[in-house]
């Protein structure tokens, strides 16, 4: 749909610019997370977690579970998690 968007798509740009300013800070992604209805809820699960794996400055996220954003709301978004999990 079209607000759907890629976690490198939406964190990248804030990343560039916290790194600029800070470049030795940890971060942490405080409250993101996707509906079933956004786009491909499992493969972008396994996005996010990627992409932290990617960036080493980055200490954790935290996902929001609540409303239509639950994570275990499908099948599919379970074994997504599971999967960007597995490479943490």
């Amino acid at each position: 749909t079209k607000n759907f968007q890629w976690p490198a798509s939406v964190f990248s740009s804030i990343m560039s610019k916290v790194n600029a300013v800070a470049p030795s800070k940890p971060i942490l992604i405080n409250e993101t997370g996707t509906n079933e209805t956004a786009g491909d809820k499992g493969p972008w699960l396994q996005s996010l977690f990627q992409y932290v794996a990617g960036q080493p400055h980055i200490l954790g996220v935290v996902y929001s579970n609540f409303g239509n954003w639950i994570l275990d709301s499908s099948v599919q978004a379970v074994a997504g998690a599971a999967a960007g999990l597995a490479e943490l």
